[in-house]
C-alpha cells in the first residue's frame, strides 16, 4: 500500500501509538476468539499471530538488547558478534528482497538506514507499546485525534502502471 508518512518523529510515534492501542482494541474485542473453532482463520493464524509478535516479543526487545551488549564484554564477545551480523545479514536479503518486489533498488543507504533501524527505530516503539500499554492497563480511552497531512509525497506509480511496464 502507498500511503503518507508522519514527517516528523512526533508525529511518527503518534501514529504507531494510535496503531499499537487500535491492535489492543481490537485483540481485547475478540479475546473470546482465541483458539476457538468459531473462526478459525482468525482464531488460530491473526489473533496469536497479534499476541505473540505484537505484544508479547516486543516486550523483551530491550532486555534482549542488553543482554546482547553485556554479552559483548564475555568470553563469548565473538560469538555474540557473529549472531548479531549474522541476523543482520538475514535482514538485509530480506529487506533487498523486498525492494527488488517494489521494483527499487537497494543501495548503502539503505544498508546504513536499516542498521540504524536496528538501534533506535526497535526502542522507539518499545516506548510507544509500553505507553499502549499503560493506557490500556488503566482503562483509559485513547484519544485518535487527526494526522496532519502535507501533501509532500513524490509521484509514485501506480501498481497498475508497474503491472503493465512489467507485462502483467
Amino acid at each position: 500500500a502507498l500511503t503518507e508518512a508522519p514527517e516528523t518523529v512526533k508525529m511518527f510515534l503518534k501514529q504507531r501509538f494510535r496503531w499499537s492501542f487500535g491492535m489492543m482494541q481490537s485483540f481485547w474485542k475478540h479475546r473470546d476468539l482465541l483458539f476457538s473453532l468459531k473462526k478459525l482463520n482468525i482464531s488460530w493464524v491473526v489473533l496469536p499471530n497479534l499476541l505473540i509478535y505484537n505484544f508479547i516479543i516486543p516486550v523483551f526487545a530491550p532486555f534482549v538488547d542488553i543482554l546482547f551488549v553485556a554479552g559483548l564484554f564475555t568470553y563469548n564477545a565473538k560469538e555474540y558478534l557473529f549472531l548479531y551480523l549474522l541476523y543482520y545479514v538475514v535482514d538485509c536479503m530480506v529487506s533487498i528482497l523486498a525492494y527488488y518486489f517494489d521494483h527499487r533498488k537497494f543501495g548503502l543507504k539503505d544498508l546504513f538506514y536499516l542498521f540504524v533501524q536496528r538501534l533506535v527505530y526497535r526502542q522507539l516503539l518499545f516506548v510507544v507499546l509500553f505507553k499502549a500499554y499503560k493506557k490500556a492497563i488503566k482503562g483509559e480511552m485513547a484519544i485518535w485525534g487527526t494526522m496532519k497531512r502535507t501533501g509532500n509525497v513524490a509521484t509514485l506509480t501506480t501498481a497498475s502502471e508497474v503491472n503493465v511496464k512489467d507485462g502483467i
